[in-house]
């Protein structure tokens, strides 16, 4: 037992000396990175490298229009996307002022760039060119291109907008039609006109029997506040005349036909015609226990008794 011991656990002099360079060696290591500490390494940056950074990610702040191959516009900042009111009305881009411009609900820097875009001697010759403008964004163009009306363009004129005298253009009121009178063909040129909306007016207009104020516009389906607000510019009602339902012929599918009257209204006005004979007046409908004052104020403008 004392050899196994004596062979196996006794070191001879040069493995006790190295087992001691191994020891000092692996303390030597672990107390260096708290004697020298690693310092991070610094990166630098170039002042063009820099611009170019901060320029791709200011650029990345805001969608890209489409570019023009006829001018090098400024990218627009996303601080530059403050909120406006737009105040439609019918304009040659070619010529609308700085004012008129804002009245459009476009920012400075967007009309900065369009003002010096014709001064270069670029001019718009069809609606759909205003999609070029840097800065523009594409929900602002699709406003205004329904009120863009480009004149023809002269010698005189081209030289004008080289020399920055370009012709005054004031603006002009939208022409206003009757929406009991309007076609699907009128509606379309109105803004705010997107999503066959032009011919669901005119399927709820005649499901209704007409309109009798503009604000039953919005139950058209489909109408959202933008468009209804852009619409109300061109529509008018000039002594409406409407579509009325005779009480006392109806029968229940063509007075449930009707968008106020649903088909348990339809069905109990007939069956009060049935116990209680022919209707004398409109007003006689109040009788039916559930037909308030504010239902009855909705749905008799609809109604007549023959």
């Amino acid at each position: 037992m004392k050899k196994w011991i004596k062979d196996y656990l006794t070191f001879s002099r040069k493995e006790r000396n190295a087992a001691i360079v191994v020891s000092l060696l692996i303390v030597f290591f672990l107390v260096l990175p708290y004697v020298y500490p690693t310092k991070n390494a610094t990166i630098t940056v170039d002042e063009e490298s820099q611009w170019q950074l901060d320029s791709l990610l200011e650029q990345a702040e805001v969608s890209e229009p489409a570019k023009s191959s006829t001018a090098n516009y400024p990218h627009q900042t996303f601080a530059d996307k403050q909120a406006t009111v737009f105040e439609p009305f019918f304009f040659d881009p070619n010529t609308v002022d700085e004012q008129g411009w804002k009245k459009l609900g476009l920012r400075d820097k967007t009309i900065h760039t369009i003002i010096n875009y014709r001064n270069k001697g670029g001019k718009f010759k069809q609606p759909e060119d205003i999609r070029k403008i840097w800065g523009l964004q594409p929900e602002e163009a699709e406003r205004m291109i329904p009120y863009i009306k480009i004149a023809s363009i002269s010698t005189t004129d081209k030289f004008n907008f080289k020399s920055n005298q370009a012709p005054s253009n004031s603006p002009t009121k939208p022409t206003q039609i009757d929406i009991n009178k309007a076609t699907a063909n009128d509606l379309k040129f109105m803004a705010g006109m997107t999503n066959g909306l032009p011919y669901k007016i005119i399927k709820y207009r005649e499901k209704l029997g007409g309109f009798l104020r503009l604000d039953q516009l919005k139950e058209t389906f489909g109408m959202n506040d933008t468009a209804m607000q852009q619409i109300s510019l061109f529509c008018t009602l000039d002594n409406p005349t409407i579509t009325q339902i005779n009480l006392n012929t109806a029968q229940e599918n063509e007075l449930s036909s009707h968008p106020y009257i649903d088909k348990n209204l339809a069905k109990a006005l007939v069956l009060y015609r049935q116990l209680h004979g022919n209707y004398h007046q409109v007003e006689d409908i109040k009788k039916i226990v559930f037909i308030k004052e504010p239902l009855y104020q909705k749905i008799s403008p609809y109604l007549k008794v023959n």
